[in-house]
């Protein structure tokens, strides 16, 4: 077995047909207190015998809105969703903030490069992205050691 089908064997490509437990990873809501946006992730089991070790996958990002009767969902993006017409696998890593008044977040974006010399590269960025419509509207900041937590701009 080759590296390429050893990695996919163990990561989940199909969501549908497995039931895992997800749990947030991360939340954030916005100043006025009414918008969160929830970073959800799955517990999978490891295909490793007698493994007591346990993987972690992004598994959605949803967007609510305070109501009276409380949290409405707003939006949700899945793992399948958002992985659409990407070349690349990728997934949400962190998430910084949520804009109510156009729907974008400012996320964490990972994604797996190609195999060069037995290595997969994944680069990590800041993005704007449209919730509504789970579509990029621009990277901010390719991530590094040095620079990996968002900031806001000055006087934001």
């Amino acid at each position: 077995m080759d590296l390429i089908a050893f990695i996919r064997r163990l990561l989940p490509w199909n969501w549908c047909s497995r039931k895992v437990r997800t749990f947030v990873l991360h939340e954030v809501t916005n100043a006025d207190g009414l918008n969160r946006l929830i970073l959800n992730a799955a517990e999978l089991p490891l295909p490793i015998p007698q493994s007591r070790t346990k993987g972690f996958e992004f598994h959605s990002v949803v967007w609510q809105t305070m109501t009276p009767s409380g949290w409405k969902q707003r939006v949700a993006i899945s793992n399948m969703e958002f992985q659409r017409g990407a070349a690349h696998r990728r997934w949400i890593s962190h998430v910084h903030s949520v804009q109510p008044e156009t729907g974008y977040a400012i996320i964490q974006v990972a994604e797996q490069g190609d195999l060069e010399n037995g290595w997969i590269r994944f680069t990590y960025t800041w993005r704007e992205w449209d919730l509504v419509n789970n579509v990029e509207i621009r990277a901010i900041k390719i991530c590094d050691e040095r620079s990996w937590e968002f900031e806001d701009p000055p006087g934001t």
